[in-house]
């Protein structure tokens, strides 16, 4: 019961400041020029084009963790084991 009473306590003291910041606003009588928007495009896609870079340079290793199992270079022979040529 306690838990939902600092849930709802939580909740209520976000919706007041949520309530008072919009009822405040002011406007900013700013200018965002049409470079600004080509800018933002050019930051989406360099980092979309850097997160596929690392994943597939790391793509075996990533299906390797997700599988459970280990790569072939990093299995082990068995203890006493002669090393394989």
């Amino acid at each position: 019961m306690r838990q939902l009473i600092r849930c709802s306590t939580a909740t209520l003291v976000l919706a007041l400041t949520l309530g008072w910041t919009i009822a405040t606003v002011r406007p900013a009588h700013a200018y965002v020029d049409p470079g600004t928007g080509s800018y933002m495009i050019q930051v989406v896609a360099g980092l979309i084009g850097g997160l596929l870079l690392t994943v597939g340079a790391f793509w075996r290793r990533i299906f390797a963790f997700l599988r459970g199992g280990r790569r072939k270079s990093e299995e082990r022979a068995p203890e006493g084991a002669p090393p394989s040529a």
